[in-house]
């Protein structure tokens, strides 16, 4: 039996490697019909070939026993024929398929005409129609029909003839041959066309089903094609898209989706399920999901997350249900963006677009101000240097001019508000606003108020020095002291340390840190801490837990953070609830020294000898406080009520100097007028007075010549040093 199977194994092998040598290669990759049609061929001329020598032999001689030449020749020439074909594989198909149905008629023929109904002819004919109409198709089929009908009508009328030897003992043989060749004719009609139309037939539907096949896959080259680039475009997103299926588990993530809530990896991400998560804790997310999958509700929500390591996260997500070629709604796609940073940067714009407007609305409000506390500060100045020491109006007179400072003092926050009053004017040694704070009447005062607390300094000896504004650092150091104070109500220590540091890293709360060497300044308190939600907002103004107008005006903080912005600083805070805060600010170094020419003067020194002093002011209560300071001061002043009264009195006259208002309505302001003046009389010694700080037009004014710059509310002591010093 083992035998057997491996005969027959070896038979199948030598089998298909004579197909693959005989039958084309074109036949191998075309369609089946095609194949299976080469096969055919390669069928009859193989077995005919090599099975075909065993039955030729003995009907060769057969036929020559018989004296039948003509079959003998025929059975020969039918062979040799076949073996051609066999290795003929590069001739055209249709040659070769016409040769087999030719070998076919042939011995149909010459067996017909030989042997007539005796012989095989028949056989061989309607094998010939049915091989044609196999190999060649319809039209093949129909010609075939037609010679086994010349072939039968042919071997009728040889019959009639008595040609036939073999029709000779047979009586009717003309009307036996008809019948017999009608019943053939309608048999091989019947199987032939039947056999060509149904392999037409199958060959439409395979060629069709190749072209379906072609479109296919074409169709599933481009859906492949549009699916990595959809894929591609979801890795790549900017936002976080997922799918969720109906039972609220993620079916599917992107990576966005998996960074923007901390997953670590795709894995961890389709473990998640929505209505059960307390990582994404906003109450109405399955809610809003289940619209999405129940009632096909598409929505875009918003809501604080907590990503997988703890952080706090505001996203903006859009959910869409999905459906099926039913319009079954089986999944629903959810698109979310972390808004985070943008809510961030929303409400630093409200921030900065609300101290905008604080800052316009005291800008105003405090250049009106400093013009009305000009008289409250400035003539108590002049009535207590004409009255004795023993005056009972002295004391009276000393509280209207420190209430008059206080409320300068005030003034001078807004405008630090309005961002218009802190200016880097001066290399400042920081060590040195300290030692001058705790040596001041308000460091006294706040000692007073808070006897229980301890106030320590550690200030480094090689402290850089910076450029800034000293009444406003000095300012700062105050405001940050007393909230210090205020925070220890049952006493405590509070630190101030200085230091240099070079920084080279972000510092908490900014994205942008300029890398450098600064001055630190740390005032630090064990008191009772800050709430983190009140820390958000100690810097806003008129913000405080303190009793409005007691203890705090609301100011302190926000003065604090202009100061520092306005010095190109930054602020660090940290604070804890019952354990203490701490300030860092920091400022950038410079290695400048500063001006200690300055000394202060006697109040002789002040005095002039009797030059002439042009005031220029649109406010009548000014130019009378400032012509007043200079005739006590020995100077001879004349007073113009704006600046083009200002150059048509100077376009005949000359002066000394002239006091300009930096802001005068209506008409040319004190820049204007200066540019006016000096057309006139170049070089024309001046000063510039406002109630704001510098201004780019003030420092305009300086660079163009003008000698000093004297802020608002007037002292003896601010006009004496400044118009001394213009007038060297």
């Amino acid at each position: 039996m083992r035998l057997v199977t491996l005969f027959i194994e070896k038979g199948l092998a030598v089998w298909r490697v004579c197909e693959h040598h005989f039958i084309p290669a074109y036949a191998w990759q075309g369609d089946p019909l095609t194949f299976w049609r080469e096969r055919i061929v390669f069928l009859i001329c193989f077995t005919a070939g090599t099975l075909g020598m065993i039955a030729l032999i003995p009907s060769v001689v057969l036929a020559i026993r018989e004296s039948l030449w003509i079959v003998a020749l025929l059975d020969a020439m039918a062979y040799l024929t076949t073996v051609a074909i066999l290795f003929g594989g590069r001739l055209p198909f249709i040659l070769r398929a016409w040769g087999v149905c030719i070998i076919l008629y042939a011995l149909g023929t010459g067996l017909m005409l030989s042997l007539g109904p005796l012989g095989a002819g028949y056989i061989w004919l309607f094998g010939a129609s049915v091989m044609a109409a196999a190999l060649l198709g319809v039209k093949a089929a129909v010609g075939s029909l037609l010679i086994n009908l010349c072939i039968l009508v042919g071997t009728g009328f040889f019959i009639a003839g008595g040609a036939p030897l073999w029709s000779q003992p047979f009586d009717h043989m003309v009307e036996k041959w008809s019948v017999m060749s009608i019943n053939f004719m309608l048999i091989n009609v019947l199987i032939t066309v039947t056999t060509a139309l149904m392999l037409g037939d199958l060959k439409q539907t395979l060629m069709q089903t190749r072209q379906d096949i072609a479109k296919r896959k074409t169709v599933e080259a481009s859906l492949r094609v549009s699916e990595r680039r959809f894929r591609t475009l979801v890795a790549h997103a900017p936002l976080g898209i997922i799918t969720i299926d109906s039972d609220g588990a993620i079916s599917d993530a992107n990576p966005k989706f998996i960074e923007m809530f901390g997953f670590p990896s795709l894995k961890a991400a389709l473990a998640l399920n929505l209505f059960r998560s307390h990582r994404l804790a906003l109450t109405k997310f399955p809610e809003q999901l289940d619209d999405g999958l129940v009632g096909g509700i598409a929505g875009t929500y918003e809501g604080a997350y907590e990503t997988s390591w703890g952080k706090s996260v505001y996203l903006r997500y859009m959910l869409t249900p999905l459906m099926d070629t039913t319009g079954s709604i089986y999944a629903v796609l959810g698109i979310f963006d972390d808004i985070t940073q943008s809510r961030i940067q929303e409400k630093q714009l409200r921030r900065a677009q609300k101290m905008e407007a604080l800052g316009l609305l005291a800008g105003g409000v405090a250049h009106d101000l400093n013009n009305v506390l000009s008289g409250i500060v400035s003539y108590p100045e002049l009535l207590l240097l004409d009255l004795p020491a023993d005056s009972p109006l002295r004391d009276p007179i000393l509280t209207i001019q420190q209430a008059g400072q206080r409320a300068a003092e005030i003034v001078q926050d807004l405008l630090t508000l309005a961002r218009r009053g802190v200016v880097t004017v001066a290399v400042l040694d920081l060590n040195q606003l300290i030692g001058e704070y705790l040596d001041s009447p308000e460091f006294e005062k706040l000692l007073s108020f808070h006897p229980a607390v301890r106030i320590e300094s550690r200030l480094q000896a090689s402290l850089l020095n910076l450029s800034g504004s000293g009444i406003h650092l000095k300012k700062t150091i105050m405001n940050l002291v007393s909230n210090a104070a205020e925070a220890q109500p049952r006493g405590g220590r509070i630190l101030i340390t200085t230091e240099n540091r070079y920084v080279d890293r972000l510092i908490e709360g900014y994205d942008n840190v300029a890398e450098g060497d600064y001055v630190v300044l740390r005032v630090e308190d064990k008191g009772i801490g800050i709430p983190p939600e009140d820390l958000k907002r100690i810097f806003e103004p008129f913000y405080t837990k303190k009793v409005m107008g007691r203890s705090g005006t609301g100011l302190g903080m926000a003065v604090v953070w202009a100061t520092v912005q306005d010095h190109k600083g930054y602020i660090d805070v940290h604070s804890v609830k019952g354990e203490g805060t701490t300030f860092e600010l920091y400022f950038p170094a410079t290695r400048q020294e500063p001006d200690s020419s300055r000394a202060a003067l006697p109040m002789d020194g002040y005095l002039g000898r009797g030059q002439t002093i042009l005031i220029v002011d649109d406010v009548k209560e000014q130019r009378m406080i400032a012509s007043g300071i200079l005739k006590r001061l020995n100077y001879c002043p004349v007073c113009v009520g704006d600046g083009a009264a200002a150059v048509a009195y100077l376009s005949t006259r000359m002066v000394d100097l002239v006091l300009l208002d930096m802001v005068m309505d209506p008409g040319p302001d004190g820049l204007d007028t200066y540019r006016r003046i000096c057309e006139i009389h170049p070089g024309q010694p001046a000063i510039i007075a406002s109630g704001f700080s510098e201004t780019d037009r003030v420092r305009e004014a300086i660079e163009l010549g003008v000698a000093q710059y004297v802020k608002k509310p007037y002292t003896v002591e601010t006009i004496g040093l400044a118009v001394k010093a213009a007038l060297r």
